[in-house]
């Protein structure tokens, strides 16, 4: 519900705006989904974002704790990310993990005339920003064989674990542009882990496979896109509460690829 602007001058895209943001933080603001008058809810930013007639390019991004850097010279402006390599995730839930959702979107101002109000601070700019996601989300699921009943004991999802025979997964410290949302930096790895959190009463989250035919999502996560590329797929399934009973099943998968704003399943 909170998203940080940058706003530059639309003539070059880096410049920040005239009047936008506090000394040291030109050109940026915080705006957050909040209530306002008469029972609504409204996007309000903090500070305030005042547009004259000069056209402006806005970004968008998320989170708004993320550190911008800024490019003095072309629109390639960036924040840090972070992509774990082991995400551990609240089984049920669908989107409480680890991995942070990194976002991001731009648009320009529609002209340059004096907004609604009549004066060059006052009225209403409304340029639509659409957030995109800059990573793809992982959705796994399961199901018990036909003719094969779901063992309520010993069928709760563990560990999911992907393996290369390359390093081919991107993880760690990296940059994302908020410009197109495109990744960089980063360390390869051979290997992803996704493990179910435990509860705030300390008991795991691990999810019961499905029955035949009704398959239901064990596990879930964050991670950057993905060419064409052969993996392994572990999955541990055993007791809610031990291990002493734990089964290993494994799968092979051929010519993968994750693309960012898409859930694969």
């Amino acid at each position: 519900n909170a998203v940080k602007l940058f706003v530059t001058k639309a003539e070059d895209g880096y410049t920040p705006y005239g009047g936008v943001g506090t000394a040291g933080d030109a050109g940026l603001s915080t705006f957050t989904y909040q209530s306002v008058g008469n029972g609504g809810n409204d996007w309000i930013g903090d500070p305030t974002v005042n547009l004259s007639s000069v056209k402006a390019r806005i970004y968008a991004y998320s989170p708004t704790s993320a550190t911008l850097t800024k490019s003095t010279t072309t629109t390639t402006h960036t924040i840090a990310t972070t992509l774990p390599a082991h995400q551990n995730f609240y089984g049920g839930k669908g989107w409480d993990s680890d991995a942070t959702d990194y976002m991001y979107g731009s648009a320009i101002t529609a002209s340059n005339t004096t907004p609604s109000g009549g004066s060059p601070s006052s009225g209403t700019y409304q340029p639509e920003i659409y957030l995109q996601h800059a990573l793809a989300r992982l959705s796994f699921t399961m199901q018990s064989a036909t003719g094969r009943s779901v063992n309520t004991t010993y069928d709760y999802v563990k560990k999911i674990t992907l393996k290369t025979s390359s390093n081919a997964f991107t993880t760690g410290t990296g940059t994302m542009q908020i410009a197109d949302g495109a990744l960089g930096g980063g360390t390869k790895v051979a290997e992803l882990t996704f493990t179910p959190k435990n509860d705030a009463s300390s008991n795991t989250t691990a999810i019961l496979c499905g029955a035949a035919g009704v398959p239901v999502e064990v596990g879930y996560g964050l991670v950057a896109p993905l060419v064409s590329t052969d993996m392994t797929l572990t999955v541990v399934v055993g007791k809610r509460d031990g291990t002493t009973d734990d089964r290993t099943l494994s799968a092979n998968l051929s010519q993968i690829t994750w693309k960012r704003g898409h859930t694969h399943k």
